[in-house]
């Protein structure tokens, strides 16, 4: 029989590994390659993005994602006709970040990448590399999870998501009484608040 934790938390406080936060989404989400894919990018990919940006780093330029063309002058004219062309009828700039309704976001403060993080309301974390940073346009894994990668840190709805502000941390909080840190560096999850009282 499984342990049941206070207030049917993932587990007793402990700090959570990506692999073991993968493999709390259950057989349904974790595919075959979902836990290489997701370790690719949290140990390679995210620490890049991190250690490129800091928070009094000047913007290199707009993501591949919402990049202008090059040679074009940046005019009202130019920014509504990007704006016009914004459409959520291409695959590649759609992505199912979480498997049940989404409760919380986040975007990764680095102003040259985007990252969107979502929470839903059964406690999965999504982290979405919306430009394929790192990413080989050869890799099975990658394309099949479409730069998308689950984690299962709690098991309430996370409530509210937000970066640090040099990018190092993702701190979320959740309706299972719950806050935990995703420390970039050290590729856990870890518990920094929670509630342990049954009273109201």
């Amino acid at each position: 029989e499984e342990s049941k934790f206070f207030n049917d938390r993932v587990n007793d406080g402990s700090d959570l590994t990506v692999s073991e936060a993968v493999d709390l989404c259950g057989p349904k989400w974790s595919k075959e390659g979902s836990f290489e894919a997701a370790e690719q990018f949290m140990k390679q990919s995210l620490p890049e993005i991190t250690k490129t940006y800091s928070s009094t780093s000047p913007r290199k330029g707009s993501p591949n994602s919402v990049r202008n063309v090059p040679g074009k002058s940046i005019t009202s004219k130019t920014l509504q006709s990007n704006l016009d062309d914004l459409s959520l009828e291409s695959e590649t700039c759609v992505a199912k970040v979480t498997p049940e309704r989404i409760y919380s976001v986040a975007c990764h403060p680095n102003p040259n990448y985007v990252i969107a993080c979502a929470g839903d309301k059964q406690g999965h974390v999504g982290i979405w590399n919306v430009d394929q940073y790192g990413v080989d346009s050869k890799q099975d894994d990658e394309s099949s999870s479409d730069g998308v990668h689950l984690f299962k840190p709690f098991n309430g709805a996370v409530s509210s998501m937000r970066w640090n502000q040099n990018g190092t941390t993702l701190l979320a909080a959740s309706y299972d009484g719950s806050v935990r840190a995703f420390d970039v560096e050290k590729q856990v999850f870890k518990e920094v608040f929670a509630t342990y009282s049954d009273d109201d």
